[in-house]
């Protein structure tokens, strides 16, 4: 396993800074949204990741995979972009958001016959394009999309039977309190992770400190098999976010050395 980090938390104009103290505490690989990168181009962000030794392990895009055939093919579309820049930082995965991105939510619940045939479709072809790059796919795990709870999750691993799409675990799951439970089915599936939690009130808070048992979670990820990316996401609950990278990096470092 390794330990990485989702650069949100950082705004534009302290991303560079916050790069650099990520290298220093030990972070090798970040996130980063797609946003970012047409930010500062392509060549900028391999500039500033060379000179931190860094790399990027996922690319955070948003397809809109449901909404309407024009939504897919748009998102077909931006794939094509994100294959572009993928291949160019040499970013092993693409992260996948059902969608839709703006509007009226569309979660397991409201999504007929014709939804799931078309995120299926649309899904398929993505990860077509990709897998000529070597490039794979992981749907984040997320309230009111596709893959919102266990069921829908598994749904979704069926009808998109690519070999280079896989589960991006977010916890908790829609409806699901035993979190573990949901970790232990979607385990054999998870090839990437963002890491959460929560305090009591519902805020976000140190991995360490929360409600979720971070390191039974790990346990069972790693009796699966498991070996990919423990991703710090939302570490913007605590200032300064450095700070807070450090001290998430220092815990998971304990529970995988």
């Amino acid at each position: 396993m390794e330990i990485t980090f989702v650069c949100q938390p950082f705004n534009d104009d302290e991303f560079a800074e916050g790069l650099a103290g990520l290298s220093v505490i030990g972070y090798k690989r970040i996130e980063t949204k797609d946003r970012r990168i047409r930010t500062f181009g392509v060549d900028g962000i391999g500039d500033l990741l060379t000179k931190n030794k860094m790399s990027i392990i996922q690319i955070n895009t948003y397809f809109d995979v449901v909404s309407s055939d024009a939504s897919a093919e748009k998102s077909i579309e931006l794939n094509r972009e994100m294959i572009d820049y993928a291949v160019k930082l040499s970013v092993p995965f693409i992260r996948v958001f059902t969608g839709p991105i703006t509007g009226e939510t569309i979660g397991s619940d409201k999504a007929t016959p014709e939804i799931w045939k078309r995120a299926g479709s649309t899904l398929n072809k993505i990860c077509s394009e990709g897998a000529k790059h070597n490039i794979s796919y992981a749907v984040e795990t997320h309230h009111h999309t596709l893959a919102e709870n266990t069921p829908s999750i598994m749904k979704l691993l069926e009808v998109v039977d690519s070999k280079n799409f896989h589960v991006n675990l977010q916890l908790p799951l829609k409806g699901e309190a035993d979190v573990y439970e949901s970790t232990r089915i979607l385990a054999p599936f998870v090839k990437h992770t963002h890491l959460n939690n929560f305090a009591a009130d519902g805020h976000n808070t140190f991995l360490e400190e929360g409600v979720i048992d971070i390191r039974r979670e790990i346990d069972i990820l790693r009796k699966a098999g498991f070996d990919g990316a423990l991703s710090v996401e939302h570490a913007y609950h605590h200032k300064p976010v450095l700070m807070v990278a450090k001290r998430e990096f220092e815990f998971l470092t304990s529970i995988i050395s």
